[in-house]
């Protein structure tokens, strides 16, 4: 592995695990990288994983799972700027697989409300207009 700080922002780091794949980081991921016992371990093979890893207890530990604490097939990742190699946190959003499905949910539950509420306040308004004093429903 090789380190380059970032000339643009001093703050990142390229961290080359060949000649043409790097990935970047920013500071404290650059820290838990370097000092973490496996520093030395760091294996980049794109038949096993499109990200560095390293064999840990009979198992691969990406560099996301490593940096950010949980596997990828877990969570959705959002890019800002649609490198999936930029790990800084600045660039990364991270969503649970199931976060689409409940946000929609939520939308539709609030459409649910929102309807609901327009027709009490036209049930208000037919019962002020006709005097009624009770609509039942059917």
């Amino acid at each position: 592995m090789k380190y380059i700080q970032n000339k643009e922002n001093p703050y990142q780091f390229y961290i080359y695990f060949t000649d043409e794949f790097y990935i970047l980081v920013d500071t404290e991921q650059f820290e838990k990288i370097i000092n973490n016992k496996f520093n030395n371990s760091w294996k980049y093979d794109i038949n096993i994983d499109e990200y560095p890893f390293y064999h840990y207890n009979k198992q691969n530990i990406n560099m996301i799972q490593f940096l950010f604490g949980f596997k990828i097939s877990n969570m959705y990742i959002e890019f800002k700027d649609n490198n999936k190699f930029n790990l800084t946190n600045d660039n990364i959003i991270i969503y649970h697989q199931y976060h689409q499905i409940i946000k929609e949910n939520i939308i539709l539950k609030n459409i649910y409300k929102d309807i609901i509420k327009q027709m009490e306040k036209m049930l208000i308004l037919l019962k002020i207009q006709y005097g009624l004093q009770k609509i039942i429903y059917i």
